[in-house]
């Protein structure tokens, strides 16, 4: 029984021991993190002092300036990298699913070195020597790396050096294979051309059935039918072809036609009055049960500026005009 419950309480024990090791990392990415953020150049490090009157302005105080101080002479564009893999520490201790294998941190390692050596490339961008601050490759980028790969391979040779190191690297983490790439893409693009062709069907067959509805449609359409005439003195019975009925119809247009200019004589005279057409007789609505009223009112109107008369006639149309007989001439101002 003693037995058994030391080897239950060892895992216990070890569990905690990683729980908090997870912690300590969660915290320390934290705190790199925020160092890096708030990172200002006039506060003090390793390698510049300041007046003791001068305030610190990193948020994490003295420690936090020395640390973001020693991380970016050392890394200097490269130090933000550090958080996240004090970070990933510390989540691996709680979650086992996102534990790495050696050949996976290998390719990490590659791009971490690549990055370095990419900052401080002439092509990707000039930094001064006597840079400070999270640009460049810092002194691991610009002593260690740049120091000892451009003067031999120039940058033509250090551009194709590192590309391939960061094409490594990536296909390293990533785990895959470049003829796995070439074959999903050729099933890819058969998938495509696959698709493809089965439109160009559909479409065929689209345009083939609009085809047999026109020609449905046509052969629905009454055909014309031949007329039949027959000649009384012969006898015989014949048939007008299409063109015969053409002709005719465009001769009774010719004959209507004459009709109209029958009457017009060769003189270039006006012609007869037989061409017009009665117009149809025009009703009105003012009749004299409405027309009076309107004529009373004006009298009445009269009346309020002191002008007596008599309406003497109402004529309708458009507007109305009414006839009035006055009684005292006055001149058209006073009216």
């Amino acid at each position: 029984m003693a037995r058994r419950q030391m080897k239950s309480v060892q895992p216990k024990q070890k569990r905690r021991g990683n729980e908090f090791v997870g912690l300590f990392f969660l915290f320390l990415s934290a705190f790199l993190f925020l160092c890096l953020f708030s990172f200002n150049e006039q506060d003090p490090s390793f390698n510049q002092a300041v007046s003791s009157g001068r305030g610190v302005q990193n948020i994490v105080g003295l420690a936090g300036a020395y640390s973001a101080g020693f991380l970016v002479e050392m890394f200097g564009f490269g130090a933000m990298v550090w958080p996240f893999y004090f970070l990933y520490l510390g989540l691996s201790r709680f979650v086992s699913r996102i534990v790495m294998s050696k050949t996976r941190w290998l390719g990490f390692l590659g791009l971490f070195v690549a990055l370095e050596a990419w900052a401080e490339h002439p092509w990707i961008l000039k930094v001064p020597s006597d840079a400070y601050g999270l640009i460049g490759g810092g002194y691991f980028g610009h002593d260690i790396i740049t120091k000892y790969s451009l003067p031999y391979l120039r940058p033509v040779g250090t551009f194709l050096l590192w590309l391939f190191v960061t094409i490594v690297s990536f296909q390293t983490v990533m785990g895959f294979s470049w003829s796995g790439l070439w074959t999903s893409f050729i099933e890819r693009w058969n998938g495509y051309r696959e698709i493809r062709a089965e439109r160009r069907k559909l479409r065929r067959k689209r345009k083939e059935l609009k085809k047999a509805e026109k020609a449905a449609n046509n052969a629905d359409k009454p055909e014309e039918m031949d007329l039949q005439f027959v000649d009384l003195e012969s006898g015989n019975q014949t048939t007008a072809k299409p063109s015969a009925i053409a002709d005719a119809r465009a001769n009774t247009k010719n004959s209507k036609k004459k009709a109209l200019t029958k009457n017009v004589s060769s003189n270039g005279n006006l012609p007869t009055k037989e061409l017009l057409t009665q117009p149809p007789p025009q009703k009105t609505s003012q009749t004299q049960d409405v027309l009076q009223p309107l004529a009373n009112r004006l009298k009445e109107c009269l009346n309020d500026f002191n002008v007596q008369g008599e309406i003497h006639r109402v004529v309708p149309g458009p507007v109305a005009r009414s006839s009035i007989l006055l009684k005292v001439r006055l001149p058209p101002t006073r009216i």
